[in-house]
């Protein structure tokens, strides 16, 4: 199912849940194509054993698609590890686990909005916290903070009815202002400030973590191209669609799209197809009229 282009890709900024779920589809295509492993077990063993996470629950919905715009139950601990990887470039325990630079990637602004990466949120000039900072973003104020340039991971399991967003962010740059950054803070006794027993353990430290790359502030490149398939399904004209909140597949390879229809405009209902049809009916490729659905969405 592809509807007609809104927008020009990078020109428009919206938060959608359905992009999350898209890139899973796309996930579970290659999994099924490329490795011999079941599809629901698959982030367990390449990702979550090789960084000793053992408490990620990923729910499915009933045609097996991870739904990974949310419902994902994680100790706080595991989303720390989950952090510590990216703060590693990819890395954990000697082993690469994520392709090189895809830390610098998901960290970079994308052209519609300054304060989003991919599927991260990043810190701008008016945010208490170091510039490089970035950090996955969940229900009710939950987070999982990265501080490259200060070798650190903050990691924070929703919900609290005390401490909001702006206490948080405080507690972020808090954490951020205790701990050594570069190796001129080391000199003339600052090693002091940051408990180390001597300069040259504060220097290691420094040396070992590594500060910012120059990848963090350059643009990405891609070398991936792509082009329309001309024989997609396509969406009747006379058909409306409101703003798109999430969709799934189903073990006959139907696609299931849940819309909002309080984004049309009356314009775009007078002009729709009638629903009085009780049943939809099928064609090769696309649903002939939809089933009707009242929903309070």
């Amino acid at each position: 199912m592809a509807p007609p282009l809104r927008f020009v890709p990078g020109s428009v900024y919206r938060y959608r849940n359905c992009d999350l779920l898209a890139v899973g589809g796309i996930v579970r295509d290659a999994v099924e194509r490329e490795y011999d492993v079941d599809f629901l077990v698959f982030p367990q063993r390449a990702l979550f054993d090789r960084i000793g996470a053992r408490n990620f629950i990923l729910e499915p919905d009933p045609y097996g698609n991870f739904l990974l715009n949310g419902h994902n139950y994680v100790t706080t601990r595991d989303w720390a590890r989950f952090g510590l990887l990216y703060q590693q470039d990819g890395v954990f325990n000697g082993e690469r686990i994520l392709p090189e630079g895809w830390a610098d990637f998901v960290s970079t602004p994308s052209p519609a909005n300054p304060s989003y990466g991919a599927f991260f949120r990043l810190a701008t000039p008016q945010d208490e916290r170091p510039r490089d900072a970035y950090w996955a973003s969940g229900a009710e104020g939950q987070q999982i903070v990265v501080l490259p340039s200060h070798g650190v991971v903050v990691a924070r399991n929703a919900w609290s009815p005390t401490n909001t967003s702006s206490t948080f962010d405080r507690f972020v740059a808090e954490i951020a202002d205790a701990v050594v950054q570069t190796q001129s803070d080391c000199r003339s006794s600052g090693w002091r400030d940051y408990g180390f027993e001597g300069e040259r353990q504060c220097l290691t430290y420094v040396t070992g973590r590594g500060g910012l790359s120059a990848a963090q502030t350059a643009a990405p490149t891609f070398s991936s191209q792509y082009e329309v398939d001309p024989d997609r399904p396509q969406i009747p004209a006379q058909w409306k669609l409101g703003d798109p909140s999430s969709f799934s597949g189903d073990g006959e390879d139907h696609v299931w799209l849940l819309h909002r229809p309080r984004t049309l405009s009356n314009q775009d209902f007078s002009s729709a197809r009638p629903h009085s049809d009780p049943q939809p009916r099928t064609s090769e490729t696309v649903l002939d009229s939809w089933v009707w659905l009242e929903s309070s969405a």
